[in-house]
């Protein structure tokens, strides 16, 4: 069970942000991404693109600067 190990306050919590920005009912992986985002796999394609269009613009969002060093962090955390 994927929420199985979070506390019904942290589920509840997710769920709640979850309806404010969302019409659909979230999956699990959804909840679990609202609690923990670091337990999701980040993609390389993704990290490409956000990297290169920082460079070209010379700018990254707050969000986006953290995807960019969290994909670094474990990226490095493997090779060490």
């Amino acid at each position: 069970m994927v929420l199985g190990k979070y506390d019904s306050d942290q589920i509840t919590g997710a769920f709640v942000e979850w309806i404010g920005k969302s019409s659909r009912f979230p999956t699990a992986h959804d909840i679990v991404a609202i609690i923990d985002p670091s337990v999701l796999p980040l993609s390389e394609s993704v990290y490409r693109e956000v990297s290169k269009r920082g460079r070209e613009q010379n700018f990254m969002t707050k969000d986006e600067q953290n995807f960019v060093n969290e994909f670094e962090r474990r990226e490095f955390a493997k090779i060490n």
